[in-house]
């Protein structure tokens, strides 16, 4: 399985959005991390475990850190397809907080989290400040 650790920033999102995460129900977001490997049947056990539905998703956004940063990426895909506006919220103060950075070859430190942001951007006409 994934084993290294989730970059710092990512990881701060993730507790920066924990409280506007407990409306999500994890049971629509667990196949996308089962299907990629990403969480173990014992993962999604130790989640199902809690009654209360916030206490399912704060297990989750517990555990992902340990997969590593795929997890992250993988989490915002899931969060696109099942609460867009959940991700939006989590981008657009992602990128207030600290613009993104791409280099004029189009490199950065995250090439997917910039595209990912680039095609919300496309989508949605969010007010993302990025920088070139």
């Amino acid at each position: 399985m994934y084993s290294n650790k989730m970059d710092e920033r990512l990881k701060d999102l993730l507790h920066l959005y924990r409280n506007k995460f407990a409306q999500i129900d994890v049971e629509r977001i667990i196949p996308f991390l089962r299907d990629t490997g990403l969480v173990s049947a014992e993962d999604v056990e130790n989640v199902r475990r809690h009654p209360i539905p916030g206490q399912r998703i704060h297990t989750l956004l517990d555990i992902l850190p340990a997969k590593g940063s795929q997890a992250f990426q993988t989490l915002c895909l899931a969060l696109e397809t099942t609460y867009p506006h959940l991700l939006t919220i989590m981008l657009i103060g992602a990128s207030q907080r600290s613009p993104l950075y791409v280099s004029r070859q189009g490199e950065s430190e995250n090439p997917w989290f910039i595209q990912l942001t680039l095609n919300l951007f496309r989508k949605y006409n969010a007010n993302l400040r990025i920088y070139f």
